[in-house]
């Protein structure tokens, strides 16, 4: 059997540890010219098993990291298990992803 989950860039914060947010780290480590940065967010792939936890809304965010003037938009995902990810792209970028694997997925 073929392992094929929905796979995005997605936004995250940096941590300590797995419970607290260190917003100083992630200046240190921008400053060092460590990790993929977005306005204080790391970002990296996510893969996610759509087939068992399907998408059920995308939704679109801006936000205005402090100290900036540009704002940036990213989409928030929600799953019918009410888990929420945040990818880096416009919900119609997003869309169009989802329609591609779903268009892959279906005629294999």
């Amino acid at each position: 059997m073929e392992l094929d989950w929905f796979k995005i860039k997605v936004l995250y914060p940096i941590t300590k540890d797995l419970g607290d947010f260190e917003p100083d780290e992630i200046a240190s480590m921008q400053s060092k010219g460590e990790g993929n940065f977005l306005d204080g967010y790391c970002t990296d792939i996510g893969y996610y098993d759509i087939a068992n936890d399907s998408i059920v809304q995308i939704n679109p965010k801006c936000f205005k990291p402090n100290d900036k003037v540009n704002k940036r938009y990213c989409s928030e995902i929600v799953f019918a298990s009410d888990k929420i990810i945040y990818a880096s792209d416009k919900p119609e970028d997003v869309y169009k992803q989802l329609e591609e694997f779903l268009s892959r997925n279906l005629t294999n």
